[in-house]
């Protein structure tokens, strides 16, 4: 069996990143709905190119690429036409040279700081959330709220073998199931409804239930493209953001 390239280093965790649940407003209440799909809600708005992610441990690069096709296709009324080459360079920039894959965190602060220029423009974010992958209400939310979510999770082996047969990732017992034994891949959801959440990753969709979420994730980032829009999402509590940034 051939192994795709996983690309994600150990998580990094630092106390100053800020999370989603204390920019929430108020009293709000959780109330998403029982299945959202980003793809679904804006059909053929964009595909899901491989992004070079069968040659390359780049899946930081190819989840943020996939995520700013789903931002300025909103924003633009089009997608960028982003290359493999866009992703690679800015892997490999961001990587010093080596295919050795990212650091999540340190990946979102350059996303943040720089941006990053692909199909010839430069792109950037406003700023990025931690979210709670075991709370699933604010995994249902915030996917909304940033049309999709970067998503860091350790493999096991078993999720190849379940992908190659089609299925959703899923746990089972077993050595082959392991946590990291494939190793580490970053990724963006993009759906979910009751049995599960769905991911674009190595050019194609692939599903996986709550469970596996909750037994194989490590890190789950929002990522805030326009301050403006987000002013609209609510209920993240966009003045408390601004606030809480210019403290950071």
């Amino acid at each position: 069996m051939i192994f795709l390239p996983t690309g994600l280093a150990p998580a990094h965790h630092d106390p100053r990143t800020l999370a989603y649940s204390a920019m929430r407003a108020a009293g709000e209440p959780f109330a998403p709905p029982a299945s959202y799909s980003w793809d679904g809600e804006h059909p053929g708005a964009v595909t899901t190119p491989m992004f070079a992610n069968d040659v390359h441990g780049d899946c930081v690069i190819a989840a943020r690429a996939h995520q700013t096709l789903r931002f300025e296709a909103v924003e633009l009324g089009t997608a960028p036409a982003i290359t493999d080459l866009d992703v690679t360079t800015e892997y490999f920039m961001e990587s010093g040279g080596q295919d050795s894959g990212l650091v999540y965190l340190y990946s979102l602060r350059d996303w943040r700081n720089k941006g990053w220029i692909a199909d010839k423009r430069w792109f950037g974010i406003h700023s990025f959330l931690s979210v709670n992958y075991r709370e699933h209400d604010e995994v249902r939310e915030t996917m909304i709220v940033g049309s999709g979510l970067q998503t860091g999770v350790r493999l096991p082996l078993n999720a190849a073998d379940q992908m190659n047969a089609g299925q959703p990732w899923d746990v089972e017992a077993g050595p082959r199931s392991a946590k990291g034994s494939w190793g580490g891949h970053a990724i963006l959801a993009v759906a979910y409804d009751v049995n599960g959440v769905e991911f674009v990753t190595w050019g194609k969709k692939q599903r996986a239930t709550w469970r596996w979420l909750d037994a194989y994730c490590d890190e789950c980032y929002l990522v805030i493209d326009d301050i403006d829009r987000a002013k609209t999402a609510a209920p993240l509590d966009a003045l408390a953001l601004e606030a809480a940034i210019s403290h950071v």
